[in-house]
């Protein structure tokens, strides 16, 4: 299996990530063997490890297996040795891995945050090592992910062996979660990791930890620093000075998708029927260790001023006991008299269904940052009360129809809750948008190492029978995709429903926008997609095109020059079935110059004044991989001038775009350019076609510097299609809308 989904990525590196270590053990004695005979070495290496396997993941599981397992001062020259073996195989992904440093293994709030973000950027084929200072619970979670090494288990000799073996192999990047994590910041910066923090605690935290000198290695040593909201950044503050340039506010996104979304009548009479509750029940949640800073004693102190008001609720608090505390709690209970309306069901692996079923989340901690509770409620439509001026996340709440009470004011937080219970406005909530997991994780990459971010813009319109495979060559690339954006046209086909089944059906995170009626021009499509991306760089992937799953991999790789505007690819044609009609497009180049059989990077007005001065040698978007912020300027200095033209849109915006900067040119055919038996462009007829292409030559010759036989290659390509089509020269321009005729060329 050459290609892996996205979905199987993680069951199957976890069978891959078994057999890694018997692997490890043969390659190790294959050394001295491989260096006398390479060939030897490639046949017995293809020979024991089984060809079913993703080479990516069996490559990764194997270079996790020899950093943990083959830690000593040889180690490094002789997998330096495997590495030139291996460097040619397939989708073996360079220099994009990261340490990732949790305090713990523990299911509490950050390390489950944790788990979700290394899941993710494995997921986005990001390699993760991950070290643990101690162990827990959640340590199988983290092994099945990536490698990983308890630091309290190895001790810091064997730390320090693995920082300096995983740098010498490229993995420069390191993200530590929580202030505790702070204690590696030393060794980390010492080995020469770029780092950024994730900070999750507020002042009290810190003191009652000790944490104080971890905080200071963050605010000395850390490249970049991450705040959920401007509150907890200026709580920090308080404790140690910050450079102003290191912040970072970003809120996480939700760690855990929830799969009763949308269900939430059924998730309450789940949960009224697992714990014995009389159906309609409202249930007010609230989760968390049971401890001080939590909160659990003043939500029993709420359970019994709201309880006095109506019968019909039951508190339930998920969460694990912490130093006997909940024989307090228990007996707080008993002493107001609820227990028959509190319910303690211990550490659940898995809340969602709780979640779902609430009708309020009570936030009680006295002191919480911005815990991911909030958006595993809003996720599902469940409205939070908290007090004020104790979490981060105060505004979110507000924003999302919640309530924020009095510091510590029981009467004032049960009056918020009885307000919220009458609204029951989590019953109504089906379609709300979530805060991306995916986005987070690799805004994080962003910041610590300028990982481009990809929003990729697939316009379709009556492409029911192509979509499937094109989404297929989407979601499965190699490299990470931010967003994706798909923008049907008011398909009259079944587009909208396939492109819905199978995001639901793959688990595919997407932003579907339905237009009521079609804009009549893709260029339309482009505007609205460019302007709803979020990312740094736009691929526009036309519905009916193909892919191939390294097309990103390879034009990305252009943007590390900070000049370019944009990156293109050859590309092969391809029929309607995926059958290849043409390894290339040399037979339509080739009248230009040969430039397009190699690489190459030029400034954009020579590109110009070579190449699109005589016709437009980009022969399909898809192809196309653009600098946003190139693009969305060059389509808004175009205007209302951009829908005028049916079939040389695109020719007028790439010409725009190259004013900008750079152009790179990939020699590799990793796009498929499906040809249509009935065109665009002869549907909508040569002649209009041709004065299209006559009026954007003129403006390529403004914009450009073109030479005197480059014009006349210009001319004798006009001249040519005006004879192949049967066109003839003096009528161009009889029709062409007012604002494109001959006459008005001159003054552009």
């Amino acid at each position: 299996m050459r290609f892996i989904r996205h979905q199987c990525v993680s069951s199957i590196y976890h069978i891959v990530r078994h057999c890694a270590s018997g692997w490890a053990r043969y390659l190790w004695r294959a050394i001295p063997i491989a260096e006398k005979n390479k060939q030897q070495f490639k046949v017995s290496l293809f020979k024991k490890i089984p060809q079913f396997f993703s080479w990516s993941l069996a490559y990764r599981a194997w270079k996790e297996e020899v950093a943990l397992s083959m830690l000593d001062k040889d180690a490094a020259p002789r997998v330096s040795s495997i590495e030139q073996k291996c460097a040619g195989f397939p989708f073996i992904s360079k220099g994009r891995s990261v340490v990732y440093v949790t305090h713990d293994c523990h299911p509490q709030g950050a390390q489950i945050l944790s788990l979700a973000i290394v899941k993710q950027l494995a997921m986005e084929n990001i390699e993760v090592h991950i070290v643990a200072l101690h162990g827990g619970e959640l340590e199988k979670e983290f092994a099945e992910i990536g490698s990983l090494f308890v630091l309290e288990k190895s001790g810091n000799v064997k730390l320090l062996h693995l920082l300096r073996y995983l740098y010498s192999q490229g993995c420069e990047s390191a993200i530590t979660s929580t202030v505790v994590s702070g204690r590696l910041l030393p060794a980390l910066k010492s080995h020469g990791f770029q780092v950024i923090s994730l900070v999750h605690e507020l002042p009290g935290v810190i003191a009652s930890m000790r944490q104080e000198e971890n905080a200071e290695n963050i605010a000395t040593g850390s490249d970049k620093i991450v705040f959920p909201a401007l509150f907890v950044k200026d709580e920090f503050e308080t404790v140690v000075p910050i450079n102003p340039e290191k912040i970072v506010i970003r809120t996480q996104g939700v760690s855990r998708v929830n799969p009763y979304k949308g269900a939430n009548l059924f998730a309450r009479d789940e949960i009224c029927r697992r714990h014995g509750l009389s159906c309609g029940t409202k249930i007010i949640l609230a989760a968390g260790v049971i401890y001080p800073r939590k909160g659990t004693d003043l939500f029993v102190d709420i359970a019994g001023k709201v309880l006095e008001k109506r019968q019909d609720v039951a508190l339930i608090w998920l969460g694990s006991d912490y130093d006997s505390y909940k024989e307090l709690i228990d007996k707080k209970v008993k002493d107001l008299g609820v227990y028959d309306h509190i319910i303690f069901p211990g550490f659940v692996s898995d809340p969602s269904l709780y979640f779902a079923a609430a009708s309020v989340y009570a936030l009680t901690s006295r002191e919480d940052p911005f815990p991911s509770v909030i958006l595993e409620s809003d996720e599902v439509g469940v409205p939070v009360v908290a007090f004020e001026k104790t979490t981060g996340a105060q505004e979110f709440i507000l924003e999302q129809g919640g309530c924020i009470a009095k510091a510590f004011d029981i009467d004032a937080f049960s009056d918020a809750v009885l307000f919220l219970l009458e609204e029951d406005r989590a019953l109504k909530a089906t379609n709300h948008k979530s805060l991306s997991i995916k986005e987070y994780a690799l805004d994080i990459m962003w910041h610590l190492n300028g990982l481009k971010r990809v929003s990729v813009i697939v316009p379709n319109y009556n492409y029911a029978h192509l979509i499937e495979k094109r989404l297929d060559s989407i979601c499965n690339q190699s490299y990470p995709i931010y967003e994706l954006i798909i923008l049907d046209d008011a398909s009259t086909d079944d587009s909208v429903k396939i492109i819905k089944d199978y995001l639901a059906e793959k688990n595919i995170e997407a932003s579907v926008i339905v237009n009521t009626l079609n804009s009549a021009s893709v260029f339309r499509q482009w505007e609205k997609g460019a302007a709803l991306a979020k990312g740094d760089l736009v691929w526009i992937a036309e519905a009916d095109d193909l892919s191939e799953l390294d097309f990103l991999e390879k034009l990305v790789s252009g943007f590390q020059d900070k000049d370019l505007s944009m990156a293109f690819c050859q590309s092969k044609k391809i029929n309607q079935d995926g059958g290849v009609i043409a390894e290339n497009y040399f037979d339509y180049t080739d009248d230009v110059s040969n430039r397009w059989h190699k690489d190459y990077m030029v400034n954009g007005v020579s590109e110009i004044s070579e190449a699109l001065c005589v016709k437009n040698t980009i022969p399909n978007v898809s192809a196309v991989v653009f600098e946003k912020n190139a693009l969305i300027r060059s389509i808004n200095k175009l205007g209302k001038l951009l829908f005028e033209y049916s079939v040389a849109g695109d020719y007028l915006v790439y010409l725009n775009v190259l004013t900008t900067g750079k152009i790179a040119f990939f020699s590799d055919a990793l796009n498929l350019h499906c040809c249509h038996e009935e065109s665009v462009t002869r549907s909508l007829g040569m002649k209009r076609h041709i004065e299209e292409i006559l009026k954007v030559q003129k403006i390529a010759a403004k914009l450009g510097e073109p030479r005197e036989d480059v014009l006349k290659k210009a001319d004798q390509y006009v001249a040519r299609l005006c004879k192949h089509f049967e066109v003839p020269r003096e009528s161009l321009f009889d029709n062409l809308p007012s604002r494109l005729r001959r006459e008005e060329l001159v003054d552009d």
